[in-house]
């Protein structure tokens, strides 16, 4: 069973399934969770332009994010802690590598987009990126339900 479990969480819905996952497997298990959102912050104008006041706001509302999601956790008895993952120049997969071995996490579960076609060309993919990465079990969570992880 595993014990440390690690969710890169955003507000997708393959995100929220992979959560739902992470709780049943702590509650069985006994073990604790550690939510990661990541925010690619070169992704945002510089900070000659309007780019700082943006990505403070986005830090603002990802940190907010993270406390709600924190906090119905909690509620349900479940050990959690968050991170928000700020890297300059480190992409998703190297964000959630370092921290799933900093941390000392057993498995990583995520969801995923489900993004086909030109889609997934031109956002990519994050849980390929975290899979390739990854020094420990990577379990995705598919965006709609099917089969259901066991």
């Amino acid at each position: 069973m595993f014990k440390r479990i690690l969710v890169p969480l955003d507000e997708s819905d393959g995100s929220s399934r992979a959560l739902e996952l992470a709780v049943r497997s702590s509650q069985a298990s006994g073990g604790q969770i550690r939510l990661v959102h990541y925010i690619d912050v070169l992704a945002f104008p510089n900070s000659s332009g309007y780019g700082d006041p943006v990505v403070q706001s986005a830090q603002r509302y990802a940190q907010s994010f993270l406390e709600r999601r924190k906090s119905e956790l909690e509620a349900a008895g479940i050990p959690v802690e968050t991170r928000l993952c700020l890297p300059i120049g480190k992409r998703l997969g190297q964000c959630i590598s370092e921290e799933a071995t900093a941390w000392g996490a057993d498995v990583i579960v995520l969801g995923s987009h489900g993004r086909k076609g030109i889609g997934r060309v031109l956002l990519g993919s994050g849980a390929e990126q975290i899979i390739r990465e990854a020094p420990v079990p990577v379990l995705v969570v598919p965006a709609k339900p099917g089969l259901q992880p066991v």
